[in-house]
């Protein structure tokens, strides 16, 4: 039986997809089986996946029910001890499966294994992360994630493992929501069980797309519900200023395009102090002044200059 269950939604990625599996089935670490999950792809992805001959990739096709369906199906199939997450656009390093088995081996209890990673961005350019107090050398449990988390993410998608009994305990993705779906469920986790880092990066996760989240519009789009955290909230400083993040990006979103009822709803349950001088100035300004300094944002990027309107 599996170790690993890898989990990989997929949607119309026919010229990413080949990368991700390669790097997948180039583990140092074997005991895995690897399940793509094509959430109705329109392009050729399903023919790119078949391509493949490896005895461990499993392929399902589903109607298109969008990311949560798509990687809750995987958990649902998956015969291994724990969930590696590994999305259709991103890259492991082949020591990734190792270094996440020798942190689950050393702590059992864990809910979160999270691997180190870098950021690609435009123009060949990579960003390396940095975690709020955790050292760059430091292996282990990270006794506030939250906090580590207010600059950049400890816990990204491509990046975690969850064993899968944790799942009983938390629930899977929300299906009725679509953004942060990820970072939800990783809150549940985070409060209920100790969270533990590698020491080694071996993750890259790919922020050089045209099609990415922060270049898309929020019509259509189901927000987690931020209240079931605010009692979590009232009691932790760390998780508010972590949610705060969520609703300051979002109710800019909203401002952007114009929707400003929404937009301070969301800016105005955020506590004062988690907003950012910057993202105050930000939120006195037009949507359509803001419009324009988002596609310089989106230019800059495309050159390898990261801004960010949070912090």
């Amino acid at each position: 039986m599996a170790f690993f269950s890898i989990v990989t939604p997929l949607y119309n990625k026919q010229e990413l997809i080949a990368s991700t599996i390669e790097s997948a089935l180039a583990q140092t670490f074997t005991n895995f089986e690897l399940i793509i999950i094509d959430d109705g792809s329109t392009d050729g992805s399903a023919e790119v996946v078949k391509s493949f001959t490896d005895i461990r990739l499993i392929y399902r096709k589903t109607e298109n029910r969008k990311v949560s369906a798509a990687r809750n199906t995987g958990i649902e199939m998956a015969k291994g001890e724990v969930i590696a997450f590994l999305d259709a656009d991103d890259h492991w390093e082949p020591d990734h499966l190792e270094k996440l088995y020798g942190l689950y081996k050393d702590y059992p209890a864990a809910g979160m294994l999270a691997s180190r990673y870098i950021i690609k961005i435009g123009n060949g350019k990579v960003i390396n992360p940095v975690f709020l107090n955790v050292q760059t050398g430091y292996k282990g449990i990270v006794n506030d994630p939250f906090e580590a988390s207010l600059i950049n993410r400890l816990t990204v998608t491509s990046a975690v493992a969850v064993p899968k009994h944790v799942f009983a305990v938390t629930g899977m993705f929300d299906v009725n929501v679509t953004h942060p779906e990820d970072t939800e469920l990783w809150i549940k986790i985070m409060l209920k069980f100790p969270t533990v880092v590698t020491d080694a990066i071996t993750m890259l996760y790919n922020f050089d797309l045209p099609e990415s989240w922060s270049r898309k519009k929020m019509e259509g789009r189901k927000l987690m519900d931020f209240s079931q955290f605010l009692d979590q909230e009232a009691v932790n400083k760390s998780l508010k200023a972590y949610i705060d993040i969520y609703r300051i990006e979002y109710a800019l979103k909203f401002r952007i395009e114009g929707d400003i009822e929404r937009s301070k709803e969301l800016y105005y349950t955020a506590t004062p102090e988690n907003i950012s001088s910057k993202t105050k100035f930000l939120f006195l300004l037009p949507p359509l002044v803001l419009r324009k300094l988002l596609r310089f944002k989106h230019w800059l990027h495309k050159k390898g200059v990261a801004l960010s309107a949070y912090n």
